[in-house]
């Protein structure tokens, strides 16, 4: 999962409040809206040829942290 320290973007609940917000929605990569739920699902549900995914070693700079499910914080561009 993507997470800006510099924005004070640390952590899903970091997120949580942004998309909350009134008048907030997301995008996803190909501009097209989904909803909260879906985007977590995205998150927190993520699986690979079936099985969940390999974890990020955490480095302190690329990947800061595990989250609580299957995601790892990220920081700077990926794919």
């Amino acid at each position: 999962m993507h997470v800006m320290p510099e924005d004070n973007i640390n952590t899903l609940d970091d997120w949580r409040g942004l998309w909350s917000a009134p008048g907030s929605f997301i995008r996803d990569e190909y501009g097209e809206k989904i909803s909260i739920g879906d985007m977590e699902k995205k998150i927190a549900e993520r699986m690979w040829h079936g099985e969940l995914p390999m974890r990020h070693e955490i480095d302190g700079w690329h990947c800061i942290g595990h989250g609580q499910g299957s995601w790892d914080y990220i920081t700077g561009e990926f794919s």
